[in-house]
């Protein structure tokens, strides 16, 4: 089996002039290419391509599940605060904070009231709303409300409805 491009330095003693294992030779395992290879390629490339499919969508599947871990690991906690202590305020109705990943903090949020804080931990994050809803509270109702524009208006409202000031 010579004259085939890319074989001139390819020992083929041992294969007959289709490409058929002769003889061993002692050289390993033999490599057995059958004579109606014509027939058996086509299906071949059809297994191969298979193949190549399910490890492309097998590198697809797992590049998924690392989008849909790093997805829930942004997903937001709902927070119940019930207390501000040791500040001297009554949660008259618990409020939900809404607690999620921001970069390498955490940011909380009192949607009905706009007020967010930030902290480097989900407690700190907290704490630190918790901290700013009593000093927004302790600012705003300092004023009378004619005083106030639209914003602090609608914030001193809504706190009003959540806590108050224990004597």
């Amino acid at each position: 089996m010579t004259g085939y491009p890319g074989t001139e330095n390819t020992d083929l003693s041992g294969y007959d002039d289709l490409g058929c294992f002769v003889e061993e030779k002692g050289r390993g395992k033999p490599v057995s290419i059958a004579a109606n290879w014509k027939r058996d390629v086509p299906v071949l490339l059809l297994e191969f391509r298979e193949s190549v499919r399910v490890t492309i969508l097998e590198g697809e599947i797992a590049s998924l599940k690392e989008r849909v871990a790093a997805v829930e690991a942004q997903k937001p906690l709902i927070v119940p605060v019930e207390s501000l202590a040791p500040e001297p305020y009554e949660v008259i109705r618990p409020f939900h904070v809404i607690l999620q990943p921001a970069g390498d903090e955490y940011l909380a949020t009192f949607f009905d009231a706009s007020i967010s804080a930030t902290g480097g931990t989900q407690r700190e994050a907290v704490e630190n709303l918790k901290d700013l809803v009593v000093t927004a509270f302790n600012m705003l109702t300092r004023h009378k409300q004619s005083e106030l524009g639209p914003g602090p208006l609608h914030q001193i409202n809504v706190l009003k409805q959540f806590i108050r000031r224990v004597e």
